[in-house]
């Protein structure tokens, strides 16, 4: 936690007594906030029980401030990036218009006299980086006269830098283009490249000096050599890595040969070859008399695999190539029994994903219309095989979440293979708004449940999420499977809209016009000293819920008055905690709360215990199961548990998948909805549907919920 000078912190008595004359003097409803993050809210965090740590105080700047916030630190979000730059761009009789300004020593800035509208606002400084895809260092804010736009907050990340040389035959190679492949960075879920990031200097040296800390790799481009990969580089956050050296070679070719067992050639034959020392890959496939050719491999050890239509896959690994060289290989394929085909889109691409019926044709003498069908999926270029033999009349047809079926085919009994081509969706759009009639202009929508159109019951089930961020309030999903939806919309500030009974048609549009959200509810409690009951001036609240933590900006927030009172409009009505911190006292999370539609919540006394000389830093007091949980695949895992907590005394180790809270279950609810329902009140108890780690069958596991004190 950041150092904060004692002038700039409230007291629980009272606040300074100069500050608060100039507020009333001067009559302006602004106070300082305290800026803070909890880093377990975010997805991979400890969000079953996570509190945010105080950060320096913001006053704000004169009336005409629109906009205010603070550029802080990926890694350590109580730290801020001093000096960074912060840019808006906003459109001024419609044309665009830059504002600047330099954060102060702890990142906050404040922008004054933008125009009302949408700005994007953009964070940079020296010795940082924006980050990767999901970077955070932007954001789009709506700028408003009767309103100030006070909780942004942009993330930067402290570079690395790397420097070294490309040699090719112990020779200096300039002009080599460098692009780097990030496997693992902060904030990032998958990997990506950045391409390209430098070239070569005449003496092959090379600076990039603005690398995402992580695992990473260089990829090394020239037109006379093969595309080399380094080894994988792990860089720290102000690391300089010196000495680095790269040896480009040249490539070699492989020339092959696709037979069966007889002897016969095999047209059409997906060859794949993988360098057995890296993640590169080459493709090629083989001809009417079974012969291919991949080249342009990269030296070294290789395996070749060759997949067909109709045979079981062959694998040769340990074969050698060698720069210059050509490399002779012959692959012998094992038919097998069934049928396969491939799966294309209306515009003729390969339908990756796309499931695979069969229907038995019924004879006269047989007392059966249709048959349970057979079904597999294709692999990522659209094609498929099963082993289902029958010599029975059969018809196949194709389903895919994002198209209407195919027409039905017969199933070829010659080994010829099948080609399914899926017919057009059908498509929904709306709009949002306020009940004035005004654009909501961000929000979450999201397909809550599907029934499907008749004969698409055995489509499967495909429930989509947009976050939409549209200056009318609109959306649209596309490709639809034809059937009827109901939806749920959530955006901050509003309560969750469920919308029901919106039919799709397939290849038409359904629009459902207007979807009105109404206003949310009221929260009011107080917030003591738990030793002498005396209120506690200043200390911050935060409502935090499972939907407004799907949703874009921050959940609502306020600080409590000289009795230590609080009150917070605009919540949206659902399950919630309370985040209560204090300087000098210990964050408590009260979790179990529920606010009705419209409604008031009274949260009652919070009682917060003063920090003792022996505790750590950032110490949170909360009720639930005591987990670090994380998702993946639309499964909540439990990353880690606390020693003492209630998931240690159940067992709930690491790995274990949570399926089902309280017969909710989670792939509908997402993470944030998820952690909300978890967490409750000490001595009451949570079921949850779980799978233990190497364990094959779901297990219901009721787990009494308990106190739980942590230290981030």
């Amino acid at each position: 936690m950041d150092e904060v000078p004692n002038d700039q912190h409230n007291s629980k008595r009272g606040l300074g007594h100069r500050h608060w004359v100039v507020v009333v003097s001067a009559g302006v409803a602004l106070f300082a906030l305290w800026l803070f993050l909890d880093p377990r809210c975010s997805p991979g965090g400890d969000l079953d029980g996570a509190g945010e740590p105080a950060g320096p105080e913001i006053v704000y700047p004169p009336p005409e401030a629109l906009v205010a916030g603070r550029v802080i630190e990926f890694g350590d979000l109580d730290r801020g990036v001093g000096h960074a730059e912060v840019m808006a761009v906003c459109l001024q009789d419609e044309e665009p218009v830059t504002w600047t300004v330099t954060a102060g020593a702890q990142g906050e800035f404040w922008l004054g006299g933008l125009p009302e509208g949408r700005c994007l606002l953009r964070a940079s400084a020296s010795g940082y980086s924006a980050g990767g895809p999901n970077s955070r260092a932007h954001a789009m804010v709506e700028v408003r006269y009767d309103g100030i736009v006070d909780d942004i907050e942009l993330v930067l990340y402290e570079v690395a830098t790397l420097e070294g040389r490309v040699l090719a035959n112990d020779s200096p190679l300039g002009g080599v283009r460098l692009t780097v492949l990030h496997l693992e960075a902060p904030g990032e879920t998958e990997p990506f490249s950045i391409d390209p990031v430098a070239s070569t200097s005449a003496d092959g040296g090379f600076t990039i000096p603005t690398l995402i800390p992580g695992r990473l790799q260089l990829l090394a481009e020239h037109d006379d050599y093969a595309l080399t990969e380094s080894e994988v580089l792990h860089l720290r956050a102000g690391e300089l890595r010196t000495g680095f050296v790269m040896r480009l070679t040249g490539t070699g070719e492989i020339l092959g040969d696709v037979r069966d067992r007889q002897g016969r050639a095999i047209a059409g034959a997906q060859v794949r070859v993988f360098s057995e020392r890296s993640r590169r890959s080459w493709r090629g496939e083989s001809d009417r008399g079974g012969a291919f050719v991949v080249d342009e491999v990269t030296p070294g050890p290789v395996a070749v695999v060759v997949r067909a239509t109709g045979f079981e896959d062959a694998r040769l690994p340990g074969v050698s190539v060698v720069a210059g060289e050509l490399t002779d290989v012959t692959l012998t394929l094992e038919r097998r029994p069934g049928f396969g085909g491939i799966v294309l889109t209306p515009d003729g691409q390969p339908a990756v994903r796309a499931g695979i019926h069969v229907r038995f044709i019924p004879e006269e003498d047989v007392d059966s219309a249709v048959h349970r069908p057979a079904r597999i999926y294709t692999d990522e270029e659209g094609r498929f095989w099963t082993s289902d033999a029958s010599e029975r009349p059969r018809v196949c047809y194709a389903t895919h979440p994002s198209y209407g079926p195919s027409p039905e085919t017969p199933v070829p009994t010659d080994g010829t293979e099948v080609v399914l081509r899926l017919t057009g969706g059908g498509r929904l759009v709306g709009r949002v708004v306020d009940t004035g009639g005004a654009p909501v202009t961000t929000y979450m929508i999201a397909l809550q449940s599907y029934r499907p159109a008749e004969g698409f019951e055995d489509v499967p089930r495909r429930l989509l999420r947009e976050h939409v961020d549209d200056s009318s309030g609109r959306f649209g999903f596309e490709g639809l499977t034809p059937g009827t939806y109901n939806m749920r919309i959530t955006a901050a500030g509003f309560p969750t809209k469920l919308s029901s009974n919106h039919t799709v048609l397939e290849g038409s549009e359904t629009d459902v016009g207007d979807l009105t959200l109404e206003r949310g509810g009221h929260i009011v409690g107080m917030v003591i000293d738990s030793q002498d009951g005396e209120p506690i001036i200043g200390a911050r609240v935060r409502a935090v819920g499972g939907r407004m933590m799907g949703v874009p900006g921050r959940a609502r927030e306020t600080l409590t008055d000289y009795d230590g009172r609080f009150s917070i409009a605009g919540v949206l009505p659902e399950r919630l905690s309370l985040g209560v911190s204090a300087h000098g006292y210990t964050t408590k999370l009260t979790s179990g709360l529920h606010l009705e539609p419209e409604g008031q919540l009274d949260a009652g006394t919070i009682a917060l215990d003063p920090v003792g000389e022996n505790a750590s830093p950032g110490q949170m007091q909360y009720s639930g199961i005591g987990a670090v949980l994380g998702m993946s695949d639309d499964v909540v895992i439990i990353r880690e548990t606390f020693e003492g907590s209630p998931s240690a005394d159940y067992g709930l180790e690491a790995g274990t998948e949570i399926h089902s809270v309280d017969g909710y279950s989670v792939s509908e609810m997402g993470l944030y909805e998820t952690v909300e329902l978890i967490r409750g009140a000490s001595g009451t108890t949570v079921t949850l549907e779980v799978f233990r780690p190497e364990s094959d069958q779901l297990e219901t596991v009721r787990v009494e919920r308990g106190n739980v004190s942590t230290a981030r």
